[in-house]
Order: C-alpha cells, then structure tokens, then sequence
C-alpha cells in the first residue's frame, strides 16, 4: 500500500500504464475534518485559516471520490475504523 497526496496520485495515474488500485481514506464527518485541519495547521491556527483548510480537504475529497481513480472509498471518523475497513478492502481483492 503506497499512502499519496492528491497531486501525486493524479500524476501516478496519468504516468503509469499499469492497473492501480486506488483506495481513498479520509474522514466522514465535518468535526473529523476540522480536527484534521487544525492538526495539519498547528496551534494559534485562526478559525478563518482553519476554514479555509477545511474548505481544501473537502475539495480533495470531492476530487476523491468523483475522479474514477479510486475503486474504494473509506470514510471513517477513528483510526481503528478506517484500518477496519481498508483490511476489508484487502481481503476484498
């Protein structure tokens, strides 16, 4: 399993002619986001910023899921519940 950031999977998928299977992982839920995106902006982050980050991530998953590049879609708000998932996903292939 190979974790990538938006840009490089759009690039991966447009350089490599062989079948990838794509699993987008992310939260589910708006208070998963924001926690995310203060996490990733660090303490004293504004809430304008912190908005703006969410704004982001909710852009990456929209591109996620509509894409066509992801065969699998795992949306879980812990940790625990998205390796859950992504293990059905495996023994699923």
């Amino acid at each position: 399993m190979l974790p990538l950031q938006v840009e490089a999977a759009k690039e991966l998928v447009a350089k490599v002619p062989a079948r990838i299977v794509g699993v987008w992982v992310g939260v589910a839920s708006l208070e998963g986001l924001t926690d995310l995106a203060k996490k990733s902006l660090g303490e004293g982050a504004s809430d304008k910023e912190v908005g703006e980050e969410v704004s982001r991530l909710v852009e990456e998953i929209e591109w996620g899921v509509t894409s066509g590049v992801f065969e699998f879609t795992v949306l879980e708000d812990t940790d625990e519940a998205r390796v859950e998932d992504v293990k059905k996903v495996i023994k699923y292939l």
